[in-house]
């Protein structure tokens, strides 16, 4: 939003033509803190516009929000929040210290395949990548410390096979649509119900098949 808003200021982009306006991971956007943007480029465009808005979560305080924006709205449920069927769903429970090498047996394991391993912070995704490279994994990170262009050049490598595992925080547990990812690692357990069924829609997409393990401390319990 702040990249747009900053087009529009400059004069290089005009939405005075717009008829509809489509909001993608609506709840994300809105529990990042992005309404008062969205609401300034909403004041760019005709006031006689369809909106649309989709999300796969829609919990009770962002659905108040989303009527903010929208008028009149009507409601199209497709299904309930939840993984869908074809993913083969499993927890690890392992020591905290054990973690890392239980990680680094299921990768060895399933070289060839295209995973992606979830992690609770940047930190954690760094650290994380670099012990996967000395384990001799081809692993790259994906994190908001890192701009578009790097993140768009770790896809291309995992999508042409150079890269074999993402180690990524819950930025990639949205909008991203990778072919073929066979498996993926929640390294560390999810805060939200919501940011699990996220993570490992990653996989099986397309009805094809997948699987997701979590990994379960004594802790994370």
């Amino acid at each position: 939003p702040g990249r747009l808003i900053d087009l529009i200021k400059r004069g290089v982009v005009k939405l005075d033509g717009v008829n509809t306006v489509v909001l993608d991971e609506a709840d994300e956007m809105l529990n990042m803190g992005f309404l008062e943007s969205i609401e300034e480029i909403l004041s760019h465009v005709p006031s006689d516009h369809k909106t649309l808005l989709f999300s796969a979560t829609m919990p009770p305080k962002i659905r108040k929000l989303a009527q903010s924006l929208l008028n009149d709205p009507v409601e199209v449920k497709i299904a309930p929040s939840r993984p869908v069927e074809k993913i083969k769903q499993s927890a690890i429970f392992c020591y905290e210290d054990d973690k890392q090498r239980t990680l680094t047996d299921i990768l060895k394991k399933r070289r060839g395949e295209r995973v992606i391993v979830f992690a609770a912070s940047k930190h954690g995704v760094r650290d994380l990548t670099r012990d996967l490279r000395r384990s001799g994994i081809k692993a790259a990170e994906i994190h908001s410390d890192l701009d578009q262009q790097q993140r768009e050049e770790t896809i291309r490598g995992f999508r042409s096979g150079r890269i074999e595992v993402i180690v990524a925080t819950d930025l990639l547990a949205r909008g991203i649509d990778i072919d073929e990812v066979m498996l993926v690692v929640n390294y560390d357990v999810p805060r939200e119900p919501e940011d699990y069924v996220h993570r490992v829609g990653r996989t099986a997409r397309a009805n094809a098949d997948g699987e997701a393990v979590t990994l379960v401390s004594p802790r994370d319990r």
